[in-house]
C-alpha cells in the first residue's frame, strides 16, 4: 500500500512537472513569434535598404560624371564647331583625347559621348 502511494505521488509530480512544462513551452512559443516576425521584417527592411544603397552608389559616380560632362562649356564651345570640323583629324583626335581622359581617370573600360541636336 506504502508502495502504490509513493507510486501515485511520484506519477502525479511527473504529470504536475510535465504539464508545467508544455505550459511553459506554449507560453514561450507564442510570446516569442510575435518577436520572431518583428525581427524578419526589421532585417527585411534593412536588407532592402543595404540593397537600395548598394545600387545608388554603383550608380551615383557615372551620373555625376555625366552631369559633369553635359555641363561642361568648354565641351559644349567645341562640339558646337563640329559640323566645320569633321574632317579634321586634329579635332577628332582632341575629342579622343578628351574622353580617353575620362576613361583613365575614372578607371571605365569605355566613356562615350552622344550629342542631342535640335532643329
Amino acid at each position: 500500500m506504502k508502495k502504490n502511494v509513493l507510486m501515485r505521488t511520484n506519477l502525479l509530480v511527473c504529470f504536475i512537472i510535465l504539464v508545467g512544462f508544455v505550459i511553459t513551452a506554449f507560453i514561450s512559443y507564442h510570446s516569442n513569434r510575435g518577436a520572431f516576425e518583428k525581427d524578419v521584417e526589421k532585417v527585411s527592411t534593412l536588407t532592402a535598404e543595404g540593397i537600395t544603397h548598394q545600387i545608388d552608389t554603383i550608380f551615383t559616380k557615372p551620373v555625376n560624371i555625366s552631369l559633369t560632362m553635359a555641363n561642361d562649356s568648354l565641351l559644349k564651345e567645341f562640339l558646337a564647331e563640329e559640323e566645320e570640323h569633321l574632317e579634321d583629324e586634329a579635332f577628332i583626335q582632341t575629342m579622343r583625347n578628351y574622353l580617353e581622359t575620362y576613361r583613365n581617370k575614372y578607371g571605365y573600360d569605355s566613356v562615350f559621348l552622344t550629342v542631342w541636336i535640335v532643329y
